[in-house]
């Protein structure tokens, strides 16, 4: 092993312990939908070890957040005046009267096809409280890596206890836009995900997530294949 100091952590366990306290409670309580309501989990003996999987999920959303954005950059604006900032001083010299551009033109050349979906999140109807949304919403390929690390993690600690395996459910029978969503209607583990998807950004919402699962599986097999 490498003698080099190790670069310290960018979050510490202990930040998160008022989460981990928060989930563990979450996860106790029965899950509404059914006929009857069924148990929930108890993740309190995990609290310590869900505290620490949360300070290391932060730093692997950041990053994979600054991954994205990178390889993502947003396309200017069609309406060029809207892509000035307001608050820069005038330049010195309008090189555009040197060499005339036709923006619109510039535009429709460079940016008017659509490049597909990047992972661009377009779903915004659904909350668990009233804030109020973002123009662009949070993107969710960063999210992949926490989910594989949540699934990792409840397989370690958790395993099948009470037919819980780590599948998300997050009753989207009950999802309506004219309300905030009941976070009982979902399972412990929907529970676990959508706890820790709104601390990494608050304008995440459940419909983000409700799939999420599934993506990630289908983007693990996609690039198994390529590989």
């Amino acid at each position: 092993m490498s003698d080099e100091p190790q670069p310290e952590p960018m979050y510490q366990p202990e930040a998160f312990r008022p989460l981990a306290a928060h989930i563990v409670e979450a996860a106790r309580q029965p899950v509404l939908g059914g006929k009857s309501p069924r148990p929930g989990i108890d993740l309190g003996p995990h609290l310590d070890a869900l505290a620490a999987l949360m300070a290391d999920v932060a730093e692997w959303y950041e990053v994979a957040r600054d991954d994205w954005e990178a390889r993502n950059v947003a396309p200017p604006n069609r309406d060029l005046e809207r892509n000035l900032d307001p608050d820069e001083p005038e330049p010195g010299f309008d090189y555009g009267d040197a060499e005339p551009t036709d923006w619109a033109a510039f535009f429709d050349a460079f940016y008017g096809r659509a490049d597909g979906n990047p992972g661009r999140n377009r779903q915004t109807h659904q909350r668990t409280d009233t804030k109020p949304w973002l123009p662009q919403p949070p993107p969710v390929p960063p999210l992949y890596p926490v989910v594989v690390a949540l699934e990792r993690w409840w397989k370690a600690k958790v395993g099948d206890k009470h037919g819980q395996r780590f599948s998300p459910r997050f009753g989207r029978d009950f999802f309506d836009k004219d309300r905030p969503y009941d976070l009982r209607y979902s399972n412990p583990p929907a529970r676990l995900l959508w706890l820790i998807a709104e601390r990494l950004d608050l304008h995440y919402t459940p419909e983000n997530l409700s799939d999420l699962h599934k993506q990630v599986l289908r983007h693990r097999a996609n690039a198994a294949r390529k590989s």
